[in-house]
């Protein structure tokens, strides 16, 4: 089971194979609910059976409110998965000296209660 989206100009490469979410690229869709309802959709079906551990890992070089909305979204069905004693991992690159996706992946951390790391790298690509 494995949902694949592919990149396109302002929405992101999507992947979520064998417990793995990948989430990279912009991310600037009109409408972001309509673009990753697949995904939730997969996460709801994923929820059911989920693997011992699931990695969340997102590398995202801008991302609009809409899209930060359903980011929220997503990890908040995670945390469902996770209250239910699954091990879940999310791990926030952000670009060296990008302090506006840096700062979102802090404000993110904040508020969730799932393991959430920052990792900072010279480049996403």
């Amino acid at each position: 089971m494995n949902i694949l989206i592919q990149k396109a100009s302002n929405t992101p490469f999507v992947k979520f194979e064998d417990g793995v979410l990948v989430i990279s690229g912009r991310s600037i869709p009109e409408n972001a609910i309509s673009f990753f309802e697949p995904l939730f959709k997969f996460i709801g079906e994923y929820a059911k059976n989920p693997d011992t551990i699931t990695e969340i890992n997102i590398l995202l070089e801008y991302a609009n409110s809409s899209t930060n909305r359903s980011l929220m979204a997503i990890f908040t069905l995670f945390e469902h998965i996770y209250e239910n004693g699954h091990t879940i991992n999310i791990n926030w690159y952000f670009e060296t000296g990008d302090e506006l996706m840096q700062d979102l992946g802090k404000d993110f951390k904040a508020v969730l209660r799932l393991p959430f790391t920052l990792h900072e790298k010279e480049s996403l690509s």
